[in-house]
């Protein structure tokens, strides 16, 4: 439900009368318009006019709570970026200017991988802490971030395994771009998440590499038992 006290709080601005009669209205609506979207904008076609003698547009209600939801996931979201580059600072030990630099190139990739900074950032922090640096880190976070916004898993857990991967066959044999679409692989043909593979993954891989198996391999096998139940 929405709190007309709390929106007040935040700097909506409309009357405190008017404010809490359009509340009270519009929680109303929310039950009588839940067979459909017809229905709701049918509902806030009639609100607008009924709160319209009291001062307040519910239309303009709903854009100042939506303003404000977004402004508190921007807020969220930029502190989740600082903090993980932080700690890749003060936990790894990375220079400062070198996080700096790669904070800057997250900056870039989000809108190319559909991605906010702070899910990239955590990325970064992953696979800093499996063993990347450097251009490489970014270059697994930037695969992991395009196979994570079609719904394989978080961008993180994409980029803790693709990182394993290549520290175990070597970068010489294994760049993220070939380890992502392997793993993309596995995960389509277990029909499964990266999530639900990753452990897997991870505990074979180091096994696999000193055995000679590529990862080509590990995927499909691990593909395979995952249709099977695992």
């Amino acid at each position: 439900m929405i709190n007309g006290h709390n929106i007040l709080a935040n700097g909506a601005g409309a009357p405190l009368q008017g404010l809490a009669l359009a509340t009270e209205r519009m929680n109303g609506a929310w039950a009588r318009a839940a067979q459909g979207p017809r229905e709701m904008a049918r509902e806030l076609e009639r609100l607008e006019r009924r709160s319209a003698s009291a001062g307040v547009s519910i239309k303009g209600l709903l854009s100042t709570v939506l303003t404000l939801g977004s402004a508190t996931q921007a807020a969220r979201g930029v502190a989740s970026f600082e903090t993980g580059l932080q700690r890749i600072v003060g936990v790894f030990g990375v220079a400062q200017g070198e996080v700096d630099a790669m904070g800057a190139a997250l900056r870039r990739m989000a809108p190319e991988v559909a991605r906010g900074p702070g899910a990239l950032a955590e990325a970064l922090l992953t696979a800093t802490a499996a063993g990347a640096k450097g251009q490489q880190a970014l270059d697994i976070v930037r695969e992991s971030a395009r196979a994570a916004t079609v719904g394989l898993g978080s961008t993180a857990t994409i980029a803790d395994t693709v990182t394993r991967a290549i520290d175990a066959w070597g970068s010489a044999n294994l760049d993220a771009g070939r380890a992502v679409g392997i793993l993309v692989g596995a995960v389509r043909e277990g029909e499964a998440t990266a999530g639900s593979l990753a452990p897997a993954l991870g505990q074979l891989s180091s096994v696999a590499a000193e055995l000679g198996v590529g990862f080509d391999r590990v995927g499909a096998a691990t593909a395979s038992r995952a249709r099977g139940g695992m």
